[in-house]
């Protein structure tokens, strides 16, 4: 039986080594090997699973507490109404859920107290070990104005793609409109415009956890001129993020010091100067100099506003 064994791994190894050498060097096997668990793993988290019982649970201390606390429950019809909702969820519990899972079904019932100061809290830490893993990210700031959303900033690595201020109409074939809405029911309170300002503020997490969306995104935008394009764009890790913020962060430095040469440096040249010549010891103000005082003097205001924009 083990001369049998032997000779089975003797052929299979034999096998193996003649594929080997019929397709591809030792050296390229490993790497694609190496490539295809990097393409698996990439972006992959362990989540913490929690059992069916958990989470029945947690959702009978989160009603009780709520229900005990919130005033609309002193009229009875609420109370009713919202112990509807909860029965509904209990029943449609899986056997084991992640956070996130658990936050998508509560947070709609939170939110349709429709209560700004009632709500959970998003699993932010769930998001901060898929990105520490690597995960890509939607690679946009956003603003949402009347359930539309327009490019903010663009922090992918061709920072001359966006210019901000387009419109985003979809993503990966998801109306932007449709996404507006979505994200708006895990939010609570009566102003439209509050639950979409703090839409936009968490756009990039909201994708992620509702929408699953991480590598690509096939956008279809409107630039400024009303023209529709289709285009492409890779996601950003962590660091790819923090690397093209800080990049911006060091050209607005830049320009902020160099506006300051006109708005200080100059003016200050010309004091001197001024200063020296009424002095005696310079013997008149040379005419070139005279001239861009002239012409400072036209453009101060502007470059003051400039200057302290940049600043801001």
């Amino acid at each position: 039986m083990i001369f049998e064994d032997c000779s089975r791994l003797l052929f299979l190894y034999q096998l193996i080594e003649f594929i080997v050498k019929r397709t591809v060097s030792m050296r390229n096997l490993i790497l694609i090997v190496f490539c295809i668990l990097t393409i698996h793993l990439f972006g992959q988290v362990n989540y913490t699973y929690y059992s069916k019982l958990e989470v029945e649970q947690d959702l009978e201390y989160a009603f009780k507490k709520l229900t005990s606390i919130h005033p609309i429950f002193l009229e009875k019809k609420e109370l009713a109404d919202y112990q509807n909702k909860f029965l509904i969820i209990n029943e449609s519990l899986k056997d084991s859920m992640t956070q996130n899972e658990i936050y998508l079904l509560l947070a709609p019932l939170y939110a349709s107290l429709n209560d700004g100061h009632t709500g959970i809290l998003a699993p932010m830490n769930q998001r901060s070990k898929y990105s520490k893993t690597g995960g890509k990210a939607f690679p946009f700031f956003v603003n949402i104005e009347n359930d539309s959303i327009y490019v903010s900033f663009y922090c992918g690595n061709d920072s001359t793609l966006f210019h901000g201020g387009e419109q985003i109409l979809e993503i990966n074939g998801i109306e932007a409109t449709k996404m507006v809405h979505d994200m708006q029911t895990l939010y609570g309170g009566k102003s439209i415009a509050t639950k979409q300002k703090r839409i936009a503020d968490k756009f990039r997490f909201l994708i992620w956890i509702l929408y699953g969306f991480d590598e690509d995104y096939e956008l279809t935008i409107k630039n400024k001129e009303n023209e529709i394009q289709k285009m492409t764009i890779h996601g950003i890790s962590s660091d790819e993020f923090m690397q093209n913020i800080n990049k911006h962060l060091s050209y607005a430095v830049i320009l902020s010091q160099m506006t300051h040469i006109f708005c200080c440096g100059l003016p200050a040249l010309f004091s001197v100067l001024s200063l020296l010549s009424g002095l005696g010891l310079v013997g008149v103000m040379p005419s070139s100099m005279e001239h861009v005082h002239e012409s400072m003097h036209e453009w101060e205001r502007p470059i003051l506003f400039i200057s302290g924009a940049v600043l801001i």
